[in-house]
């Protein structure tokens, strides 16, 4: 009794202190945005006056400022374009190449799933000059399409990856009784097993979004024009204009506002798809 008393303590303490952990880790993530943001409704001068104060009063200006003089709403078209195509696309044929390697068998499938594993240990980085080369040659360079190329290129391995687990928890019987039916391979991959698959769709689609959302090196290079440039780029390209010929640094309300407005698309994909998200991943991972 005292033995099973003194368990039963102990693992209360430790959910106690784990508990505790990620409280005081939430917070130390959280209070950064916090800080960001109610400093977006203070003005230049309160701003240089005082970073911790809370604003006299809300100054709407600074979204006003973000979107004329960061150009906020072009870089967020060009983001919402090059995001979307891309994961559209990832989605199409990541689904399509996985469901081939986890339905059918033939000749060299391991070794071509054995490749698309590969591709995840390749660091991103190593693919830049390459892709900036080969869009240069192709008369790509400088357009939206060459950054979708290279966001579906870098995107492929890790969705084949997912959906390849996830293909193989569904059972063969759905298929054979579409195949009686007289459904062709491909009206039985789209209209049965693809809907099926939704959930895994959704954790690849979430977690593409995450990543083409924010980054920067690959649209850096392969985009040159300002008015073609994603988010993530006119925010550096407006940081670097923040000193004055006095070396002074002005509009911070406005670049926090158009952190602000670049951040809140990711919080709300992520809150809107939380629940499908951990779904997806504990079904594709209970079968390899």
């Amino acid at each position: 009794m005292v033995f099973d008393l003194s368990r039963k303590t102990t693992t209360a303490l430790t959910t106690n202190l784990f508990r505790l952990f990620f409280i005081l880790y939430g917070l130390i993530v959280l209070l950064p945005f916090v800080w960001m943001f109610y400093n977006t409704f203070k003005t230049n001068m309160e701003f240089n006056h005082n970073i911790w104060s809370l604003p006299a009063q809300l100054e709407w200006q600074n979204y006003v400022v973000a979107f004329k003089k960061v150009h906020v709403g072009v870089y967020m078209v060009n983001s919402i374009i090059i995001t979307s195509v891309a994961v559209l696309v990832n989605l199409s044929l990541g689904a399509m190449v996985a469901y081939v390697i986890a339905r059918f068998a033939f000749f060299g499938r391991d070794f071509l799933y054995k490749l698309f594993i590969a591709g995840l240990l390749m660091p991103q980085i190593l693919t830049v000059i390459p892709f900036f080369f080969l869009m240069r040659e192709f008369h790509l360079y400088n357009t939206r399409l060459s950054v979708i190329i290279a966001y579906i290129f870098w995107g492929m391995p890790f969705a084949v990856f997912l959906l390849v687990a996830f293909f193989k928890t569904l059972p063969r019987e759905l298929e054979q009784s579409a195949m009686i039916d007289g459904c062709s391979h491909f009206k039985t991959f789209s209209l049965v097993m693809l809907p099926l698959a939704r959930p895994g769709l959704i954790t690849v689609g979430v977690f593409h979004f995450l990543e083409f959302w924010s980054t920067y090196i690959l649209p850096l290079t392969l985009i040159g024009d300002t008015a073609k440039k994603p988010l993530a780029l006119g925010l550096v390209e407006f940081l670097s204009g923040l000193y004055d010929t006095f070396g002074e640094r002005r509009d911070w309300g406005a670049m926090f506002a158009a952190a602000i407005i670049c951040i809140l698309p990711v919080l709300v994909v992520y809150a809107v798809f939380q629940r499908k998200l951990i779904a997806g991943l504990t079904a594709g991972s209970l079968k390899g």
